[in-house]
């Protein structure tokens, strides 16, 4: 009959023989087969010999085999094998077959075993890959830790939720998730790795991918000597940071004049902006995402709104291109949308697609973009990506810079392949010299005190740079005196090529309490350009004082003032509020105090403010110094995105 070793650990054949040789025998084998169907000729079968030789002549003999070889399988068959001549007798008797059955075994699949990931850029993550592990065999499986190993661990991200030791019986089993990071250029390798209770070796997946630098490039013989690196490209000579510049206030809307497949223009610049050799004052704005040097309003819609290859002679020319794709300004499911020119505080040309639906056929809302232009009196170009809608395809565009004849250009990103955009807020720039993308700052503020102005400004990177200028004027637009310099004053003195963050501060003591000042910074390049940042304004106020922690908070506040009833005991009551990162890095603030009427009586803070945590100081006096009289005042800060009012005693 068949045997079933399924389940056997351990296996073993026992019978007893007795052999009476006559002239000569010939063959006496004991056989096994896992492939013998039971029926049929047996011969077809794949047969082991187990024995083969006879034990003492005419006597009863106990023979023992192992059968480990083939525990685990279903059916065996046992097979006698003899051949000989008259006389000779073979008896055979107690044939048994003795199992031990093991215990059941977990073990561990993980599927899929590989996954290559392909090309992917630099420090960019990738799609995830789920992994699922699971106890296939039979028993409790326990997985006590999971983690990437090899040589190029630090390439691939693991994202696991699970908390270990894990217990999984028969079929259950455990996901993690793996993207592919790389850091350097080159094929990576590694392996998921998974650690449990079983004292075989570890069960492992392989990782493959291969890093690519779509950062920064540019600077080839079709480049026309431009050069681009964005914010992520921390290998290149120089790199832009992110700073989102806010015109939304400033600037001019146009997207009421705009059609599907249509430019807007000319447009003048303000400035001479030097575009692949050649100078322009104005642009044409096209609903498709890009702007033109050229007047592109002849040209046909599908050349207008079909991105292409860059460059390519023919069609659109001539452009930068933010985000070229059929893009539609008339889409009435997208709200909030906006299409801005105007400039920042340097003088720049900015021009903000917000909200800006791409072309949808349906009712789809979250189809958009919210990303700008920024045209630069250096010459160079900075593309910056804010955010994009849920639904928004984002492998249809174009991004790059192209001349006027289509033969020199620049391409960033085409239908999908090259750099990242809208992974998260990002800034891609341009410019003819790829160590000298000019000085970042992230942030430039002023700050007012008891006969002193305190500007404060942060570079994330700086190139090229000797140092800063500081200039002051009585009124925004009034004119800008310089006041100090990096030739006299050390503090002022550049970081030269640095990719540091450094913070730098100026403190204005030639100043009148209670009168505004408006301040500008020029960065100085050894080749003498200058590059201006601001304006920015504060107020010196008598008593007053106001400082950050360097601490920037989560969401706007204002915060109950201490001490608590103030008194003469007391001279001063300290007032903090947080304010929290906002778009274009800074925001206009007005904390005041006011009466029980709600008549102000003192401005303590007036002007723009960088996200912190600050703490301004009241020594209970109007705005012509005198102390107020006992009684509750209310204390109040307003910015446009931020309203709230506290309650104070003043106790005489």
């Amino acid at each position: 009959p068949p045997l079933d070793l399924s389940d056997a650990a351990l296996a073993s054949l026992t019978y007893y023989e007795n052999v009476n040789l006559g002239f000569f025998g010939i063959t006496h084998q004991t056989l096994v087969s896992t492939d013998y169907t039971g029926s049929g000729d047996p011969t077809a079968a794949t047969w082991t010999v187990l024995r083969d030789a006879i034990g003492a002549e005419d006597q009863w003999v106990q023979i023992s085999l192992d059968l480990a070889s083939f525990t685990g399988s279903s059916p065996v068959y046992i097979a006698f094998r003899y051949a000989g001549f008259d006389g000779d007798e073979w008896f055979i008797d107690l044939v048994q077959v003795n199992k031990t059955v093991s215990s059941p075994a977990p073990q561990t699949d993980i599927s899929p075993d590989t996954v290559n990931y392909g090309d992917q850029n630099l420090f960019t993550a990738s799609t995830a890959q789920t992994f699922t592990i699971t106890n296939i065999g039979q028993g409790a499986l326990t997985i006590t830790d999971v983690s990437i190993t090899g040589t190029d661990a630090s390439q691939f991200l693991l994202t696991d939720l699970n908390s270990y030791p894990v217990s999984l019986n028969l079929g259950e089993s455990i996901t993690v998730d793996v993207a592919f990071k790389p850091t350097s250029e080159g094929a990576k390798t590694a392996q998921l790795a998974v650690t449990d209770n079983q004292l075989d070796a570890l069960t492992t997946a392989l990782l493959q991918g291969n890093g690519v630098d779509y950062n920064s490039g540019g600077g080839g013989p079709g480049s026309g000597g431009y050069f681009f690196a964005n914010s992520l490209a921390i290998n290149a000579p120089s790199h832009p940071q992110f700073n989102w510049i806010d015109i939304s206030g400033t600037g001019t809307d146009i997207i009421s004049l705009m059609l599907d497949d249509d430019a807007e223009g000319p447009i003048p610049l303000g400035f001479d902006f030097p575009f692949f050799g050649v100078s322009y004052n104005r642009v044409w704005i096209g609903s498709d995402g890009w702007v033109s040097f050229t007047d592109p309003t002849g040209l046909p819609g599908n050349q207008m709104n079909t991105n292409v290859n860059i460059p390519t002679e023919g069609g659109l020319e001539n452009f930068v291109a933010l985000f070229w794709d059929d893009l539609d300004p008339t889409d009435p499911d997208i709200v909030g949308k906006h299409l801005y020119y105007g400039t920042d505080a340097s003088g720049n040309f900015v021009v903000t697609y917000e909200h800006y639906p791409q072309l949808n056929l349906d009712t789809d809302p979250n189809s958009w973009i919210t990303a700008q232009i920024i045209l630069k009196r250096d010459g160079n170009i900075k593309l910056q990506y804010l955010e994009s809608g849920t639904s928004i395809n984002l492998n249809t565009s174009s991004v790059g810079i192209e001349n006027a004849d289509g033969t020199l250009g620049v391409e960033y990103r085409q239908d999908g392949v090259g750099g990242p955009y809208f992974s998260s807020p990002l800034a891609v720039e341009f410019g003819m010299n790829d160590a000298a993308l000019p000085v970042q700052l992230s942030s430039f503020t002023a700050r007012g005190g008891d006969g002193f102005i305190t500007l404060e400004w942060i570079t994330e990177s700086e190139v090229d740079n000797l140092g800063f200028e500081v200039y002051r004027a009585n009124s925004r637009n009034g004119e800008y005196q310089m006041i100090d310099s990096y030739v006299h004053n050390p503090a002022l003195e550049g970081a030269g090529n640095s990719s540091t963050r450094r913070v730098y501060r100026f403190t204005d003591r030639r100043v009148v309490n209670g009168f505004t000042y408006w301040y500008k910074i020029a960065d100085v390049a050894n080749s003498g350009l200058r590059m201006f940042h601001g304006p920015v304004s504060a107020t010196a106020v008598k008593g007053t004082v106001v400082t950050g922690t360097g601490e920037v908070p989560e969401k706007f506040a204002l915060h109950p003032n201490h001490p608590n009833p103030f008194s003469p005991f007391n001279p001063a009551t300290r007032i903090p509020f947080d304010i929290p990162r906002v778009r274009g890095g800074t925001i206009e603030v007005n904390l005041s105090i006011y009466d029980a009427l709600g008549r102000k009586i003192r401005t303590l803070v007036d002007g723009p403010l960088a996200p912190d945590s600050y703490v301004v100081e009241w020594d209970g006096k109007d705005e012509q110094g005198r102390p107020v009289a006992s009684g509750v005042y209310l204390y109040g800060i307003r910015s446009h995105l931020f309203i709230q009012f506290r309650k104070l005693l003043v106790i005489r």
